[in-house]
């Protein structure tokens, strides 16, 4: 049986390994690696994995070859991630020992930050040359839209092979699409998916390259609510599993109807009449399991980087101005209803899973 080795650094990505590991746990020899917040997705999931910082204090390229060497890997599949570099050294390693590497992107932007060598220069540029990226032999991607735009940046248009998204494929098939209607007098509960741009970035690049944080648009939103008439909303603040959820204490000190919660994405919309966001995977999820969304990007300097505006599903908003307005429309809207302007018809392209195994099972069949 050929072996497989599986990695994942970011909680994103982490869904992703996590979604492809049963089917190929089936064909090969799995060894699961992971780091960071990938960790608590593997043991929500109960996975076994290794964490890659135990075994390997120091991460650099001499010891990713003695590690890949002792282990006699046949292929490796990761996520990627931004400024951590372990994936790309996998890549880059496996390359050199000829072993079959490939990864998978969880969403539609910063494209090029998961493969530059330099990650700083990200937003320099809007094409990178070749000898800028460290690059795996196959990037498997969620549409043709994301490949179109991985091309337009200087990706090559051979590498990446669009076999859609799996763990939206296996998020659909385990959530039960539920609505939560708020009833008279009750409240009204909303969720914000935050994202981690400060930590990401730092608070004063973050601003510079989008024109927002996450707090600043969690400061505006909860301002919003506050002048709405409507005095049943209560706000709950999903963290992004990389946030310090200590930077949220005086958001929740100065708006009392601001809470925070760490359940897991799935119960969190689902208990939920709306979710509110920038662009985090959790509005996308929300969206297949038909609760109202809303995207909130004020001051954005640069192309909505939130997909379903790049395909023209929705809208974000962008002006503080009218932000409010919009609260209060879907502050007044049925909860249950499907045909609001709040809930997106959005599908994905299917066997996601099946087409990323199907393309491993050739080339680690076929390896030369």
């Amino acid at each position: 049986m050929k072996k497989l080795l599986l990695f994942s650094r970011d909680p994103g990505g982490a869904n992703l390994i996590v979604s492809m590991y049963p089917i190929l746990s089936q064909e090969y020899d799995i060894d699961l690696y992971g780091k960071d917040t990938a960790l608590h997705v593997y043991e929500k999931n109960n996975l076994a994995c290794k964490n890659m910082n135990q075994l390997l204090p120091s991460i650099n390229s001499k010891t990713i070859t003695e590690f890949l060497i002792h282990h006699k890997y046949d292929g490796i599949l990761t996520s990627t991630s931004a400024e951590d570099f372990t994936e790309r050294l996998l890549w880059q390693t496996a390359q050199k020992l000829n072993i079959f590497n490939a990864a998978i992107l969880d969403q539609w932007m910063n494209y090029s930050l998961r493969f530059l060598k330099s990650p700083e220069s990200y937003q320099t540029k809007k094409k990178y040359n070749l000898s800028e990226y460290i690059l795996p032999q196959k990037i498997f991607v969620m549409d043709e839209y994301a490949k179109k735009l991985m091309v337009k940046e200087g990706i090559p248009d051979q590498l990446i092979r669009v076999t859609g998204q799996p763990y939206f494929e296996s998020f659909i098939k385990k959530s039960i699409k539920t609505v939560t209607a708020s009833k008279d007098n009750e409240k009204i509960t909303w969720l914000f998916a935050s994202e981690p741009i400060t930590t990401v970035y730092g608070k004063e690049k973050g601003l510079n390259i989008y024109g927002y944080t996450e707090q600043s648009i969690l400061y505006a939103t909860c301002k919003a609510i506050n002048k709405l008439q409507c005095k049943r909303i209560q706000l709950q603040i999903k963290p992004h599993p990389r946030d310090d959820i200590k930077v949220y204490t005086d958001i929740c000190n100065q708006f009392p109807f601001v809470s925070l919660i760490t359940i897991n994405s799935v119960d969190a919309i689902l208990q939920s009449d709306a979710v509110l966001g920038m662009s985090s995977t959790l509005l996308l999820e929300a969206a297949l399991l038909d609760k109202p969304i809303l995207s909130i990007q004020l001051n954005l300097k640069i192309n909505s980087p939130f997909i379903l505006d790049q395909i023209n599903k929705s809208k974000s908003i962008i002006k503080e101005e009218k932000l409010e307005k919009e609260l209060n429309l879907l502050a007044e809207q049925n909860p249950s209803a499907t045909d609001s302007k709040f809930t997106v018809s959005l599908t994905t392209q299917k066997s996601a899973i099946s087409n990323i195994f199907l393309d491993i099972k050739k080339r680690l069949n076929f390896k030369i």
